[in-house]
This record gives C-alpha cells, sequence and structure tokens, in this order.
C-alpha cells in the first residue's frame, strides 16, 4: 500500500526523496523542509510537508506542535482515498 500511495502522489506532482534524513522543518505561508541527500544538504518549499516519522516525531518537534494525549488511552487513525484503483496499483 506504501509504494501505491507514493506513485498515486507522484503522479499527482508530489516531489519524493526516499533515503533522504530530514533535519529541520519550518510552518508558515510556504513551509519548508531541510533534509540530507547523498551528501548534500537541501531545501524545498512547498504548499504541504508530508512526515510520517512516527510516535517520536521529531518533525513535530522542528514545527513547534504540541503533543496531544488522550488519557482514556483511545487511539484512532485512519485515510480516505478517493478515485484510486487499487487493482492498478496492487504489486506495482
Amino acid at each position: 500500500m506504501e509504494e501505491g500511495l507514493a506513485q498515486a502522489a507522484e503522479r499527482a506532482g508530489a516531489e519524493m526523496h526516499r533515503g533522504a534524513r530530514a533535519s529541520e522543518i519550518v510552518p508558515g505561508q510556504s513551509p519548508t523542509v531541510v533534509f540530507e541527500q547523498d551528501g548534500r544538504t537541501e531545501e524545498r518549499h512547498a504548499r504541504l510537508i508530508v512526515c510520517a516519522d512516527g510516535r517520536g516525531s521529531a518533525a513535530r518537534k522542528w514545527a513547534g506542535f504540541e503533543l496531544q494525549h488522550d488519557p482514556n488511552g483511545t487511539l484512532f487513525a485512519g485515510v480516505l482515498l478517493e478515485g484510486l484503483n487499487s487493482k492498478a496499483t496492487a504489486g506495482s
């Protein structure tokens, strides 16, 4: 599923940087991400920056987002995909 989403994002015009290591994210009108890849440091501005770095998210800290905690221990996550042909991306 990850590969299918990555391919769909690229087809929609997203710029993918696999194997890159982010070192800074600056939120704002033109969000910025600084990353290292192949021994070079690069910076990109974008309308949207997506970080999927898990529970101990460095991206959350860099962007200054406050950690939210649910004292009841309820966990909820999801994604809604529309117009995705799963047969065309399965096994790709």
